[in-house]
Parts: structure tokens; C-alpha cells; sequence
């Protein structure tokens, strides 16, 4: 899938974790996600310009562009500037400094650059795999795969903190494992390894949005990764159940009501 371009991938009809991961809260939210995709902003073009720099360096230039002035359509100078840039990203000089500094830090952290430069490295590669449920996609950041290490999935998030405890509640709270659960099926498919017969390891490069933009790794350990593949499994169930029954449930499916208390420090 090397030769696969950006828009191939995403036309490409299978299911990626960007999807699957509202199915987390019911078949119901999947299918609106599905139908009605989050649109564009500035969050994520600073995430993408991040990891491009990191990533795929030598590519910047082809993805993005800097506009000195206002980014303001009804404006001529932008206008015109608009038709030279293609399909390109465009970035304000703020926005431009804003990543390169995320960058350089990720670049720097020790751990980081030793794998970038392993010859088993791969950045930005694409799996497409056939699950017993469906079929899946995935766009890894940092794979890699050699006897020494085993199998590794690194995924590059831009966040607030980098303390560590910070990360362990708030990355579980939007399911870093369970993505990684899917990455390293993709990884798997793209090794042509069976995971359940190698090493395998996941990992958060992680690096503050603010400056100083400090930078720190962390590892999701094996309790944590065997919770998400259990969880990973469900979802992908659940979601080729609802492809051939096409009823997509909300949380409480059945009509139910749910009876609640309120927390112990109100009570």
C-alpha cells in the first residue's frame, strides 16, 4: 500500500480507528460519525503539521503552505494566494512556529530518534487487513518490527501535559490502548507476523502544545493492552453485527430507564 496516496486512503472503504472508536459509546454515535465525519479545524491542522515535521519532514513543503497576511477569503491577495496552493494545509507564521518548536522537541527526545533511525523503522505506513469481522485500516505513525525489539507501534499525540499521571487517566479516558489495540493488528497484517506469536510493545510519544512543549514517552502496559484488545474485539463485533441487522442502537438500546445515584461526596 506504499503507492496509496492521503485521499485514496481515506476514500478507501473499511473501518479505521477514527470510526470504530465512537462505537465505544454506541452503534448509534458510529453511525452518525459515520454519516456526519467531525470537520476540519485548527486543532487537528496543527497535529498534522506536527506530525509531518516529525514524520515526514522532506514532504512539509508539499502539504503545507505559510501565509504572511490575514487569512480572510473575501480578501484578493488571499484569494490569489489560495490558487497557488493546491490542496495544501495553509498555516499562519504563528502556526508555523508553533510546530516547528513541538517538533524539534520530539526530534530531540533520545528514545525517539534512536528508533527513527533503526533501518526496521517505518513512519507514516498504511495496513489494510481483513478482521474475522471486517475489513480495517490504519495509517501507523512510527512502526516497526526486528528480532531484538519485536513488534512496536508509536503514536505521536500533541497534549497539554506530559505528566505522567495526567496521561494514564486522560489517555484512558480517550482510549490511547484501544488504538493501539488496532495498530498493532495493522502491524501485525503489515509484517504478515501473528501477534499472539511475537513481542509486541505500544508506546505515546508525547509532546505539550504549549510551550515549553516538553516531550516524554510513555509505554501501555500488558494488563492495560489485554483490556483494549478485549474491548477492540467487542467493538468490531458489535459493529459487523449492526452491518447486517442495519439497527444501530443508542446506549440504552432496549428502552430501558437507567436509575442512577448521585456521587458519594454529594450523598
Amino acid at each position: 500500500m506504499d503507492d496509496m496516496t492521503d485521499a485514496q486512503y481515506r476514500a478507501y472503504p473499511a473501518v479505521n480507528y477514527s470510526k470504530l472508536k465512537h462505537m465505544a459509546k454506541s452503534p448509534l454515535h458510529y453511525r452518525h460519525n459515520s454519516e456526519h465525519p467531525a470537520a476540519d479545524n485548527a486543532a487537528f491542522r496543527l497535529g498534522r503539521a506536527t506530525h509531518c515535521l516529525v514524520l515526514e519532514p522532506f514532504t512539509f513543503d508539499q502539504q503545507f503552505a505559510v501565509y504572511e497576511g490575514k487569512r480572510d477569503k473575501r480578501q484578493k491577495a488571499y484569494k490569489a494566494f489560495l490558487e497557488t496552493v493546491g490542496d495544501r494545509d495553509v498555516l499562519s507564521p504563528q502556526e508555523h512556529e508553533l510546530v516547528v518548536a513541538m517538533a524539534e522537541q520530539v526530534n530531540e527526545h533520545p528514545w525517539v530518534a534512536e528508533l527513527l533511525s533503526h533501518p526496521n523503522t517505518f513512519t507514516e505506513k498504511v495496513s489494510i487487513w481483513k478482521d474475522q469481522a471486517c475489513e480495517c485500516k490504519a495509517k501507523l505513525d512510527i512502526v516497526h518490527y526486528s528480532e531484538e525489539r519485536g513488534l512496536v507501534v508509536a503514536d505521536l499525540k500533541t497534549f497539554f501535559t506530559t505528566d505522567p499521571e495526567q496521561i494514564r487517566r486522560q489517555g484512558a479516558k480517550f482510549q490511547w490502548p484501544i488504538q493501539h489495540a488496532h495498530y498493532l493488528h495493522a502491524a501485525a497484517a503489515l509484517f504478515d507476523v501473528p501477534l499472539h506469536l511475537v513481542e509486541y510493545k505500544a508506546y505515546n510519544i508525547v509532546v505539550e502544545s504549549a510551550a515549553p512543549h516538553d516531550c516524554t514517552v510513555v509505554q501501555w502496559l500488558d494488563a492495560t493492552l489485554d483490556s483494549a484488545f478485549l474491548t477492540h474485539r467487542s467493538m468490531l463485533d458489535t459493529l459487523a453485527e449492526c452491518e447486517v441487522t442495519q439497527s444501530w442502537p443508542g446506549r440504552a438500546h432496549h428502552g430501558n430507564v437507567v436509575q442512577i445515584e448521585a456521587p458519594d461526596y454529594m450523598l
